[in-house]
């Protein structure tokens, strides 16, 4: 039996993510109320015609009911029953325009008065215990609709259940650090091809921009180094039960140097029961 917890903050994609379980065939809840935690066994029982795979939304929607968030965890390990926990964000800045732009309010601002900045920085506070105790993390910041139900699709495959899911994610430090990072490696001290203006506007999915960039010892250096680094610390992460790792490779704008090593990784780097996943954060920032 599957059962899958999704929880994160309002106006993150919460949503989203369930419906795109419920066409990968889990049987779904939204907005389940913690209060209830004892029906869990009743409703994976119930779910036979899905396979066998439930999937339930909670989250500060529940209200007073929210509180018992913890028992329900508790119960469920006391009862032996595995689940995972797929933690839904994205960064204040926009969620804000996300409710900018659909005219509705935060949860919280129908208990109490508060700003939306507000109620997004009480939901955090309310969320940590959930955030620190997740399994997955996907930051919706950057991502489309489709993107996220794609992201969700490759956390939660379940021919993939068991292995650790590196995450080699290209950033731009002008845009801000890469906020679901576990690891970043800072590539700044690399010869940029921003300042060949043959190659200013072309990005590190184009061979030419790799070619430039590791033309040179020291691009090769640092490759091998992160290399050497991540092949002794991923089997440590294993063994801890860390079931996603997000590795940030970041350069200035994002798109030449951070994005040919995320290139470079997700051909080159193997490790024992892992599954590889690329993303380029900034690539399509300022374009000309």
């Amino acid at each position: 039996m599957d059962l899958i917890i999704i929880t994160g903050t309002s106006g993150s994609g919460k949503s989203t993510a369930i419906k795109s379980l419920e066409d990968f065939g889990y049987y779904c809840i939204d907005n389940f109320p913690p209060t209830l935690y004892k029906t869990i066994p009743e409703l994976m029982a119930e779910t036979d015609d899905a396979d066998d795979k439930l999937a339930i939304t909670v989250d500060i929607r529940s209200s007073r009911m929210f509180k018992n968030v913890e028992k329900m965890l508790s119960y469920l390990k006391e009862e032996g029953i595995s689940f995972s926990i797929l933690f839904i964000d994205a960064d204040d800045e926009t969620l804000l325009k996300r409710y900018k732009e659909t005219r509705r309010n935060h949860p919280l601002m129908s208990e109490q008065v508060l700003t939306i900045e507000e109620a997004i920085k009480l939901e955090r506070q309310h969320l940590e215990f959930l955030n620190q105790e997740s399994d997955f993390y996907i930051d919706t910041s950057h991502l489309r609709t489709a993107e996220l139900k794609e992201e969700v699709l490759k956390v939660l495959d379940n021919s993939k259940f068991g292995k650790l899911h590196v995450h080699f994610v290209s950033f731009g430090f002008k845009y801000g650090i890469l906020r679901d990072a576990d690891l970043v490696f800072d590539l700044r001290c690399l010869k940029n091809p921003f300042y060949d203006l043959s190659l200013r506007n072309k990005t590190g999915e184009e061979q030419e921009v790799r070619d430039y960039v590791f033309e040179s010892d020291e691009a090769k250096g640092v490759f091998e180094q992160i290399k050497n680094y991540l092949e002794y610390t991923v089997p440590l992460y294993k063994a801890e039960g860390k079931s996603q790792l997000v590795v940030g490779l970041g350069c200035t704008g994002g798109k030449h140097r951070s994005v040919s090593f995320a290139h470079k990784f997700f051909k080159e780097y193997e490790g024992d029961n892992i599954h590889k996943v690329k993303r380029h954060r900034d690539i399509e920032k300022d374009r000309l």
